[in-house]
């Protein structure tokens, strides 16, 4: 079958005589960004060098913040500057470079992936699209204006939930936008595999407040953002996990 995924923790300390807990790969597995590129160190996101595009966008990170990668069916990633596409790739974002255009332009990002079932029950189709403007960067690289939205609910080992429950789903906007500075945030969850869709509340801009159906199932989450300077994102977890009796 091969790798299924893989999953990095940055290094810690451990003393003698405790017990420590790691927990890895259960959900909500999605997009992850970990912050500014500081410290010299590598991060998931985009920057422009001069007119090089180069992105790093994992879509698979596990809900304990692990930057993760995962084995796909299916991949589709592409990019448009003021409607004229630069690329159009069968893979996830995870080390593209590609030429801009010098001047401004606006730009749209899109990446959509599946994974089989047979791999993983959840998180089984993730995409995103962002659109924001960008033009030629003099000396050092430049962070593109990229934001996600990272659920982290309590589940199960299984990556699983309690049917027929008030859920509380916690969310963090990470990137160039937070929940706070977004100047449009709205939420939609799916209870039949993204055939409805219904508002979502979000509630003191931390977690969603949702109601499992009494049948069990699976629960996927979308999610549409527009931030202050006007980039938008609009992100889908098909399947985010599920809810058992």
């Amino acid at each position: 079958m091969g790798e299924a995924g893989q999953w990095i923790a940055k290094p810690r300390s451990y003393s003698a005589g405790r017990q420590y807990t790691e927990r890895f790969n259960t959900g909500v597995f999605g997009p992850h960004l970990t912050g500014p590129l500081t410290d010299g160190e590598d991060r998931p996101g985009a920057v422009r060098v001069g007119d090089t595009f180069l992105a790093y966008l994992p879509l698979f990170s596990d809900g304990a913040g692990h930057i993760g990668d995962s084995r796909y069916s299916r991949a589709r990633s592409t990019l448009y500057a003021g409607g004229t596409r630069v690329f159009a790739v069968d893979t996830p974002l995870t080390g593209v470079s590609y030429e801009l255009p010098a001047a401004k332009r606006s730009l749209r990002l899109t990446t959509d992936v599946s994974r089989p079932t047979t791999l993983s029950s959840v998180s089984t189709r993730v995409t995103a699209e962002w659109t924001f403007t960008s033009a030629h960067v003099t000396g050092v690289g430049q962070r593109l204006p990229l934001s996600v939205v990272r659920f982290t609910p309590r589940l199960s080992t299984e990556s699983t939930a309690k049917a027929g429950t008030r859920f509380s789903v916690p969310f963090t906007v990470e990137g160039a936008a937070t929940a706070r500075t977004a100047r449009k945030l709205a939420f939609s969850v799916s209870y039949d595999d993204g055939r409805t869709w219904h508002p979502a509340k979000a509630v003191d801009g931390k977690r969603l407040d949702l109601r499992h159906p009494a049948k069990a199932g699976a629960v996927s989450l979308r999610v549409t953002l527009t931030d202050a300077a006007g980039n938008t994102l609009k992100q889908t977890i098909h399947r985010a996990y599920r809810t058992v009796k």
